[in-house]
């Protein structure tokens, strides 16, 4: 099938860096182009999505796959194309479209999704617990969202978790609603700079910590527990 299909889209001169957006529209599969063509197929949304690099497009919706080099932002769900065409995201799915919103904003910023790992390997090993957060700005929800964007292994041990399990998760997908009082502080550091220590009790653990919290580069909320006991 791979091959049946690259031969149908370079037969078209059809190349992956030219599609805007992919969608099924009147039983047909549409390929829009940045030079305004549209290629009309019986393929499938997924088998196309298949063949292309992975990463490079979302499927946001039902019969709707955006090649995120054309997305120009995501306002509340709503993917907002650099032709200024509008699409509406998955009703109800905050998280994704807050982690889309995050993928488009480093490619825009950087070329590419940010990656902490190697930039903070160091701290790896720091005998306390030390956590990196994306801060977004305030969503459906209206209030802000933050994402793991690096955990040193005494973090892990902290939470009792795995990287896997926490890694480019949300609060709410990791912590639901047990951390939401801590958002506002979050976001002033993340926002607005400065740094702050910020005790915290957790009726559900019953655990009493003191975080020291700082900016590390805007949006960016770096979080090192400096001391915590069992009640």
């Amino acid at each position: 099938m791979r091959e049946i299909l690259s031969r149908f889209l370079h037969k078209n001169h059809v190349q992956e860096k030219n599609i805007k957006y992919i969608i099924r529209e009147d039983g047909l599969t549409k390929i829009y182009l940045a030079d305004d063509r549209i290629i009309e197929t019986y393929h499938t949304i997924k088998s196309l999505k298949d063949v292309m690099t992975e990463g490079e497009f979302l499927n946001v919706g039902k019969g709707l796959l955006l090649s995120v080099a054309y997305i120009e932002d995501i306002d509340h769900g709503v993917y907002i194309m650099s032709d200024g065409r509008e699409f509406h995201g998955r009703k109800r799915n905050f998280s994704e479209h807050a982690q889309n919103k995050a993928l488009i904003k480093a490619k825009h910023s950087k070329g590419s999704v940010p990656s902490m790992a190697s930039d903070y390997a160091i701290l790896d090993k720091m005998p306390i617990p030390f956590a990196i957060l994306e801060v977004m700005e305030l969503t459906e929800r209206n209030f802000p969202e933050f994402y793991f964007r690096y955990c040193n292994e005494e973090f892990l041990k902290y939470h009792n978790c795995t990287m896997e399990e926490i890694l480019n998760k949300s609060h709410l997908e990791f912590f639901g609603m047990a951390m939401t009082h801590l958002l506002a502080a979050f976001a002033d550091i993340a926002f607005n700079g400065g740094n702050r220590l910020i005790h915290n009790y957790r009726e559900d653990n019953r655990r009493d910590s003191t975080m020291h919290c700082f900016q590390l580069r805007e949006n960016f909320c770096a979080v090192a527990v400096v001391s915590w006991q069992y009640k």
